[in-house]
């Protein structure tokens, strides 16, 4: 489920919907098609923090449908947000510690293509810290796999935003 998108979602619907009857034709209805992106969302973020998905706390589903609207309205506001926060150009060395600064800041505002702020990236961490966080964001950014074609082109991306910023 983590590589599949409410789009896809629809689409099952939809493909069982037109099917005739004795093809197996099902109609989900709104409810169920909701409740099922909704898990969709809640078995994403679980990837996010590099946890495996468990039936603990499964109510946290209506959470996640929460997160992925927040998040779809961070990406939206995300060029204009980080073009405020964007460090400028790193021209003296004796500044080289707000700049850094000025640029974490920056990477906090970027979605990454997981939906983890870039920030995540450029940690100094050794293994996940999934406890101790006050919000879901910073377990997201402490938590999230540092391995795989998503951290690949995360990766990619901060590169290039620092090496045009120096």
């Amino acid at each position: 489920m983590t590589d599949l998108t409410e789009k896809d979602i629809t689409e099952l619907q939809e493909s069982y919907a037109e099917r005739r009857q004795n093809a197996g034709h099902m109609y989900f209805g709104l409810q169920r098609t909701k409740q099922l992106k909704a898990t969709l969302h809640w078995v994403q973020d679980f990837a996010r923090v590099s946890e495996v998905p468990t039936l603990e706390g499964l109510t946290q589903e209506s959470v996640a449908a929460q997160r992925v609207d927040i998040r779809k309205k961070e990406a939206k506001d995300a060029s204009s947000v980080s073009s405020e926060a964007l460090p400028g150009k790193l021209k003296d060395v004796i500044k080289r510690q707000e700049w850094i600064t000025g640029f974490e800041n920056m990477l906090s505002t970027l979605l990454g293509v997981n939906g983890v702020p870039l920030l995540y990236v450029i940690q100094e961490k050794e293994e996940a810290e999934p406890e101790g966080h006050i919000t879901f964001v910073q377990k997201c950014i402490a938590c999230a796999p540092l391995t795989g074609p998503h951290f690949g082109a995360d990766a990619r991306k901060v590169y290039q935003l620092a090496t045009s910023s120096t």
